[in-house]
């Protein structure tokens, strides 16, 4: 649960964010997004942030930084009580979104039941995207994605600072370059490998390992699976 005095940090961070728009930009088109942290997380090591590219839609229907942020409002976007567990919840599901289908969540699951060795993974991780912002039905397209580039870094570096990962998995087929960017940060040479004519770096930045990598859709998963637990036996 992110104490109110940081749910107030982040508040006033998107606050700024929407007030950056140009004002000619309809803000009702965009749907915001929040990281989201396992009940348990923290109590198992090492600690690990998956990232992902955008969420096509999200839990939230207003653009109203006060009601995303607000506690009794079912729609917000921070605190919420289901935080990851609906993953776990939606497998299979018939009549929402099945999880089952998507290889992005298959993949996290199977690093995370391997790395805590729990059934329950999704208690003791955190997920993050490197764009909160997108579209309902699309990822953000090259304009949308400009106009939060700042943001995102800005974002990014408050959530890793609050959660304090030990492993950060960029699930995001190099969306994240300006990020490391950001950071003044290369893929340093010789760490990597390859499965599937597909490169999966790893390297340390301060004390967090982090491992960019491929989006998982359409790909074959087992072998992405294994380089990821792999890179993760071998430098954790």
């Amino acid at each position: 649960m992110i104490p109110e005095e940081k749910v107030i940090f982040f508040k006033d961070l998107y606050r700024d964010f929407y007030n950056s728009l140009p004002k000619d930009y309809n803000q009702q088109e965009i749907c915001p997004f929040f990281m989201q942290i396992g009940k348990d997380y923290g109590l198992k090591t090492p600690k690990c942030l998956f990232v992902g590219k955008a969420t096509n839609g999200w839990v939230g229907e207003t653009n109203n930084v006060e009601e995303l942020f607000d506690k009794k409002n079912q729609g917000r976007i921070i605190n919420r009580d289901d935080e990851i567990k609906w993953v776990e919840k939606h497998s299979g599901s018939k009549d929402k979104y099945n999880t089952n289908k998507s290889a992005f969540w298959r993949v996290i699951k199977s690093v995370s039941v391997d790395l805590f060795g729990v059934k329950e993974w999704y208690k003791y991780i955190s997920w993050t995207n490197i764009y909160k912002f997108a579209f309902g039905i699309e990822n953000p397209d090259g304009y949308l994605q400009r106009l939060q580039r700042n943001f995102s870094c800005k974002m990014l570096d408050e959530e890793i600072k609050y959660l304090e990962p030990d492993i950060i998995i960029f699930l995001t087929s190099n969306w994240e370059w300006f990020y490391n960017k950001h950071l003044n940060i290369e893929k340093e040479e010789g760490k990597f490998y390859d499965w599937d004519g597909y490169k999966t770096y790893f390297q340390k930045y301060e004390k967090t390992l982090l491992i960019h990598s491929m989006h998982p859709e359409r790909k074959k998963e087992e072998n992405h699976i294994n380089v990821l637990k792999k890179i993760i036996k071998q430098n954790i």
